[in-house]
C-alpha cells in the first residue's frame, strides 16, 4: 500500500516538472484541516498550478475519510500574514488556483491555506470571466439604428 501510494505520487510529481528546463507546474503545499478534524491540523498535497480550489476541497475532506461530506458546504481560505499588521482572510472562489497563487505572490509575508466550513452568506462561486470589449456594447441595427 505505502510502495503504491509514493509510486503514484512519482508519476504525479513527473507530469509537474518542465521538460524544457522551465518553471515547474507543480509541487507541494501544506492545507491546514483543523476544522475538520482537530487532531491532524494540516495535510501536505502535490499540486500542479492548475489544481483549484475546488478540487483541493475535495482531496481534503478525502484525506480526512469525509467523502460523503458535500464539498459546497466547505471552502479553502487564503490567510496572508504580513509582519506588523493583523492577518487578512480570503475566502477562494471554486476555480482559484492556491498553488499558482503562493507562487506568484511578493516575498513580503507569509500565505496559509485553511479548508473551513463555507459561511452562510458565501456561496460556491466561481470568477466572473473577462468578457471581450466589444461584446458589452450595444446591438446595432443592419440600417445602423441602435
Amino acid at each position: 500500500m505505502r510502495r503504491r501510494r509514493q509510486q503514484k505520487l512519482e508519476k504525479k510529481l513527473q507530469q509537474f516538472r518542465s521538460k524544457d528546463g522551465g518553471p515547474d507546474t507543480g509541487g507541494t503545499l501544506k492545507i491546514y484541516g483543523e476544522a475538520l478534524c482537530k487532531d491532524v491540523p494540516y495535510k501536505t498535497l502535490l499540486l500542479s498550478v492548475r489544481d483549484c480550489a475546488g478540487a483541493v476541497v475535495r482531496e481534503m475532506l478525502d484525506k480526512y475519510g469525509l467523502t460523503k461530506t458535500d464539498p459546497s458546504q466547505w471552502c479553502l481560505v487564503q490567510v496572508t500574514q504580513q509582519p506588523g499588521c493583523p492577518d487578512t482572510e480570503y475566502v477562494l472562489d471554486d476555480d482559484e488556483c492556491p498553488l499558482s497563487i503562493l507562487m506568484t505572490s511578493p516575498n513580503t509575508g507569509s500565505i496559509m491555506f485553511h479548508v473551513r466550513r463555507r459561511p452562510a452568506d458565501c456561496a460556491p462561486r466561481k470568477r466572473k470571466r473577462n468578457q471581450v470589449p466589444w461584446a458589452r456594447l450595444p446591438a446595432i441595427g443592419m440600417s445602423g439604428e441602435t
